[in-house]
């Protein structure tokens, strides 16, 4: 049975039910608007994670996690991230930062990066040593919000290049803790310039069918070729 994927931006989905993000009265006096903005705070963990929070912990109500590309840090998204939550201010965004470790594709240099890339050709990309630990590591940012009250469905993953890679891979093929085998049922899924990895052993979770996907891909783009995004969206729509 063929996949079916609506693809609305991740913002939209994630504004559904949500608060009212600014309380606006009218000045008589000036004929102006004055407007109340809620405001967040920012934090970095000990592992390099950086999350930004609403102030007012009864108006969080969605989540976004965030993935970086190879060599980057949550940092390097840090300032979209709070521009973003700006827009949502009904929403934590959390940054998780890669482990740093030798990267085959560039001649065993250490970096942050989620899983090993030994080549961006297709047969290369069947070899993603690390990638299930990072899955692990993402699973449990998934869980640490549901166990803060966010249901799945008010969860987005989104991520960059390989942070993209990662979401793609993990939110499609992972299962609920105890859910017998069912899908995570998150929100919706953001992939910009990234890929299906190990495409050809691709699997998804049951039900995973139903997740919105937004998959942002530019033409020109020389690290991760264009062709990788129309291939990966085969993948997943033909699974």
């Amino acid at each position: 049975k063929k996949m079916r994927h609506h693809m609305p931006l991740f913002a939209s989905s994630l504004s559904l039910s949500s608060r009212v993000s600014s309380r606006v009265r009218p000045n008589r006096a000036i004929g102006l608007r004055r407007t109340t903005v809620r405001r967040a705070t920012s934090s970095q963990r000990d592992d390099g994670t950086v999350v930004i929070s609403p102030d007012d912990a009864s108006e969080h109500t969605a989540s976004v996690i965030l993935c970086h590309g190879l060599g980057d840090t949550a940092m390097g998204w840090a300032e979209p991230a709070q521009h973003l939550q700006r827009k949502l201010p009904h929403a934590r965004f959390i940054l998780p930062t890669a482990p740093t470790q030798p990267v085959t594709l560039n001649f065993g240099m250490a970096m942050p990066s989620w899983y090993d890339i030994i080549g961006l050709d297709e047969r290369s990309n069947e070899s993603c040593e690390g990638i299930d630990d990072t899955v692990e590591t993402i699973l449990g940012l998934i869980q640490d919000e549901v166990e803060a009250g966010i249901d799945y469905g008010r969860i987005v993953l989104s991520g960059f290049s390989q942070g993209g890679a990662v979401a793609l891979h993990t939110g499609m093929r992972s299962a609920r803790p105890g859910g017998g085998g069912e899908g995570l049922g998150l929100a919706g899924i953001c992939v910009m310039s990234g890929y299906l990895p190990l495409a050809s052993s691709f699997e998804a979770a049951r039900g995973s069918e139903r997740t919105p996907i937004l998959h942002c891909h530019g033409t020109a783009d020389q690290v991760v070729n264009f062709k990788a995004a129309g291939l990966s969206r085969d993948r997943v729509t033909s699974a």
